[in-house]
């Protein structure tokens, strides 16, 4: 329940952010030519790639929320070793100790 609760809210917080974003676009590029001293034109067809660009980052960050939220799986927190499988003997290792 709380997986769903999450994914829906990022996904309406990530809405609201994409709709501010592109309405503040015309903005950005004001500030831009005051920074450059460049008359940058903005077309309907530049601001419209600008919005797909933003929309389809916006899909990707839901991907992989959808990713992380549902197909997280459990850690795996250690290996149990035996009491045997612990302590290596001088046989297995092949050394020779000299006295």
């Amino acid at each position: 329940m709380t997986k769903k609760i999450i994914f829906w809210t990022s996904i309406v917080v990530l809405i609201i952010v994409n709709i501010l974003i592109d309405t503040n676009v015309n903005n950005y590029i004001e500030i831009l030519n005051k920074c450059f001293n460049k008359e940058i034109a903005l077309t309907n067809f530049y601001y419209a790639i600008i919005c797909l660009i933003i929309a389809f980052i916006t899909v990707l960050f839901i991907v992989v929320i959808r990713l992380v939220i549902f197909y997280k799986k459990e850690e795996i927190k250690g290996i149990k070793l035996k009491s045997e499988d612990r302590y290596i003997s001088v046989q297995q290792t092949g050394l020779v100790i000299m006295k």
